[in-house]
């Protein structure tokens, strides 16, 4: 690499870094949500599990902002067996913790991930062919501050970047990888259960990878070991759809008054049933009340929506897709909803105009195990913001090439 370049990576490095030093504001999932993967992290082993300290995590949830970015779990005797959530945060929360064993749990995995950014962003920027569309995707994605604000929150949303980022740096490198599609497989069987909407992502960019390259037999075997770990390592769980899929239905104004809040659907079985539901880690506490809630209630009341109702679930499922192509989905906040539909709507067109048929469904798969029920919200949505700026970009690119054709003509 000649001096001058590195001197320009070094400089946006440099600027990364301060960016993402700047949109660190504590921002948090709830203490109730976060602290069974990080009191897990502590109390991991391989005989036991997935084991949490119900008093610490209680005590976790009194502290403020600043202090729980600080804490670490401790190990501890006084355990139980929880299984809510997917399993693989509580291992990068324990690959954190060991790794940046100076910091608080939290914050560990903010390093982390800030880490992942700046690594995967800057591998595109070098492979991106011209100064403008290195400049573009600088701007427009690794110090955008929605990306940087969704980085420097220590959750699971970050790591649904990962094959997304990875299917991108494959285009952009267009060189074979033969036998390390077993790798992917590897690393994809932990990243589906960090997040297990990614599922149909992974599955594709597999699939892709073995047909460009002709693999039959290896692309094959590849799945067959990622859906393998997956089943190995993913752990017994009651975690359900019903839930965010009724919520769901509250992105847009309905005639059964639903809002796209957790406590909507916590709320309503209080009412009807008299239980009280409090979400994330303290349902550990009334496990029998909470199976009754994410099992026959909240699924009952989808599917009375959906029986009485269709064309309200239909219109939402092609308003959450077109969406998934543009902003993504602002709680209410029509305006910026319709303006998000009209980009994704815009996106679609190009690039099946243009024949950039990868990106089309890449885009589309990425958010495809939620958007048919839930609104893409930023959040949910994150894995699939670097291949929509890159799509721009190509599109760009192509209109610049046309306009240039014309003007020689």
């Amino acid at each position: 690499m000649k001096v001058k370049s590195f001197l320009f990576y070094a400089l946006l490095v440099f600027i990364t870094m301060v960016a993402l030093s700047f949109f660190e504001k504590n921002q948090m999932q709830s203490g109730d949500c976060t602290s069974p993967y990080l009191s897990g992290a502590a109390n991991w082993s391989f005989s036991k599990g997935w084991q949490v300290d119900v008093d610490e995590m209680q005590y976790f949830n009194t502290l403020e902002k600043h202090e729980k970015v600080d804490y670490r779990f401790k190990e501890s005797n006084n355990t139980i067996s929880y299984h809510y959530n997917a399993i693989g945060l509580m291992y990068v929360d324990l690959v954190a913790r060991t790794i940046f064993f100076w910091q608080g749990d939290l914050q560990s995995l903010v390093t982390l991930q800030q880490l992942f950014h700046i690594i995967f962003s800057f591998i595109v920027l070098i492979l991106l062919p011209s100064l403008w569309q290195k400049i573009s995707f600088f701007l427009l994605y690794t110090i955008n501050p929605l990306i940087l604000y969704l980085v420097d929150f220590p959750y699971y949303y970050f790591w649904q970047v990962i094959p997304t980022a990875i299917l991108l740096i494959y285009l952009l490198r267009d060189k074979k990888i033969n036998n390390g599609i077993f790798l992917l497989s590897i690393l994809f069987s932990l990243i589906v259960i960090i997040r297990p909407s990614t599922l149909f992502i992974i599955l594709f960019v597999l699939f892709f990878i073995a047909y460009k390259e002709r693999l039959l037999l290896k692309g094959f075997l590849s799945i067959a070991l990622f859906l393998g770990l997956t089943f190995i390592l993913k752990p017994d769980s009651v975690n359900q759809p019903w839930h965010t899929m009724y919520i769901g239905v509250g992105a847009y104004p309905n005639e059964y008054n639903i809002t796209l809040s957790d406590s909507d659907g916590f709320k309503r079985f209080e009412e009807e049933r008299g239980g009280k539901i409090l979400g994330c880690s303290t349902n550990i506490t009334n496990n029998e009340l909470y199976e009754v809630y994410i099992g026959d209630f909240i699924k009952n009341k989808y599917f009375m929506i959906l029986q009485e109702s269709p064309e309200l679930i239909v219109k939402n499922a092609f308003l959450n897709i077109f969406q998934s192509y543009g902003l993504g989905h602002k709680a209410n906040n029509y305006i910026v909803n319709y303006i998000s539909v009209f980009i994704g709507f815009l996106l679609i067109v190009f690039l099946l105009y243009f024949k950039e048929y990868i990106l089309f469904l890449a885009i589309g798969i990425a958010s495809i195990s939620f958007s048919p029920y839930y609104p893409p919200i930023a959040a949910y949505m994150f894995g699939s913001y670097i291949l929509i700026i890159y799509a721009w970009i190509i599109i760009f690119n192509h209109l610049i090439k046309r306009k240039h054709y014309r003007d020689s003509c």
